[in-house]
């Protein structure tokens, strides 16, 4: 069957490149005509009797029309007094022909022709610019010409004398006063922002606002002044266009004055230890009025002391960091607890046991080796909790994870690397003032 196969396939003009690879199978062969190599199954040449690539059977179509439309356009061509030198090209592309009047060659359109206008370069009073003077006005137009002048319907590779983009203009097109488009954009954008920029103006006036600096954009923050108050705010402007965060001083936002800031943190039972520092995201350095431990804290979102609060365990007295291990749910737990507490005990009921501990002078110490460590596994190792809180009636179901994915001798080794790397003088920790 190969054989007669590839017998076909040569009788059809093509010359296989591989063994026969099967009937609907692409078979990997020269093409007789033009000898490019392509892939065509044997079931078309058998069947059809495709004996030519695509693009050949493409040319060889367009020939075939073109034959059939020859006759009848040497006869237009001939009645409009010319003289053809080629064969027939098309109805719209150049055909090389003698002009019976002026007796030059030219490239007459047949579509132009048949239109009724006169081809002729020399007859029409219409003169093809010399190479020098096309390139003359391409520099006039703002455009350094890359290659020699094609024809002025021809795209010219060209650069923009004043961004220095290369693109590929018509001669035509710069004489109507085309230029170039990176420019056109650039003016564009330009303009569309000049005009955003009064209107942005006009409407931050609207509501009270006097720009100090020119427009950063409608979602950046704006420098300007507010005209009731007299202070220096700094708007987003698609929200003040609207009223909405024109001052948070004249809108009654608390925590802006320092006065209101040590006012907020007494109520939450603390002294500040240093000057407020101006914002109620920046950290504040200050004392707990209870038990004297100093933090250092942000204004937003701040509560009370951590050392002082009646649930949880104390970040002012000795601490435990525990690992746990519950055999039927194959699941282990980190967590930790004040010395002396029944903590521990309580997991135990639960049927955790206890496989590590490890001892802190302080439940603030304990506290930041027990977040570095559930850090480590959420994000570093991507452990998700493992136990629903419905199966931890003692709390602490955030804490666990699956023995499977870590054991608990790898969850105390966990442990033992944050013990080792913590700090416990960052800005996070609780330390408690030297005795006087």
């Amino acid at each position: 069957m190969a054989l007669k196969a590839e017998a076909l396939m040569r009788a059809h003009g093509w010359v296989p490149s591989t063994a026969y690879p099967g009937a609907l199978e692409q078979w990997p062969c020269r093409c007789g005509v033009c000898g490019n190599q392509v892939e065509v199954t044997f079931a078309k040449v058998q069947d059809r009797g495709q004996d030519r690539c695509g693009p050949c059977s493409k040319e060889a179509l367009s020939a075939r029309l073109l034959a059939g439309q020859a006759q009848r356009a040497i006869a237009d061509l001939v009645a409009a007094d010319w003289e053809p030198l080629a064969s027939y090209p098309g109805a719209h592309r150049g055909w090389k022909a003698l002009h019976g009047v002026c007796g030059q060659i030219r490239y007459p359109r047949l579509s132009e022709i048949r239109a009724g206008e006169v081809c002729c370069s020399a007859c029409n009073g219409s003169v093809r610019l010399s190479d020098e003077e096309a390139a003359e006005f391409m520099r006039s137009a703002g455009f350094k010409p890359l290659e020699p002048y094609p024809g002025s319907q021809v795209p010219w590779r060209a650069q923009c004398l004043r961004c220095g983009a290369i693109g590929s203009p018509r001669y035509s097109s710069a004489r109507k006063g085309v230029g170039c488009l990176p420019c056109g954009e650039i003016k564009k954008w330009s303009s569309r922002r000049a005009n955003f920029s009064v209107q942005a103006e006009a409407e931050m006036r609207a509501v009270g606002l006097e720009p100090l600096e020119a427009c950063p954009g409608t979602l950046a923050r704006w420098r300007c002044r507010h005209v009731a108050c007299g202070r220096e705010v700094y708007p987003i402007h698609h929200l003040a266009r609207v009223g909405r965060g024109v001052c948070r001083q004249c809108s009654g936002s608390p925590l802006i004055e320092a006065a209101e800031a040590v006012e907020r943190i007494t109520t939450l039972g603390f002294r500040p230890l240093e000057p407020y520092p101006g914002g109620t995201k920046a950290r504040w350095r200050m004392q707990c009025l209870s038990c004297e431990l100093v933090v250092t804290k942000k204004i937003q979102g701040a509560g009370g002391c951590r050392s002082c609060r009646p649930f949880g365990a104390s970040h002012g007295l000795p601490a435990l960091v525990y690992v746990l291990h519950h055999p039927e749910l194959n699941a282990v737990k980190v967590g930790i607890t004040n010395i002396g507490t029944t903590r521990l005990a309580d997991h135990r009921r639960g049927g955790w046991n206890t496989t590590h501990t490890e001892y802190f002078a302080t439940g603030a110490d304990a506290y930041d080796v027990e977040q570095a460590v559930l850090r480590q596994m959420r994000i570093g190792l991507g452990i998700p909790p493992f136990v629903s809180p419905g199966r931890m009636r003692q709390g602490g179901a955030t804490e666990t994870a699956d023995a499977a994915l870590i054991p608990a001798d790898g969850l105390w080794a966990l442990v033992l690397q944050a013990r080792d790397r913590i700090d416990t003088e960052t800005t996070d920790a609780y330390v408690r003032p030297p005795a006087q």
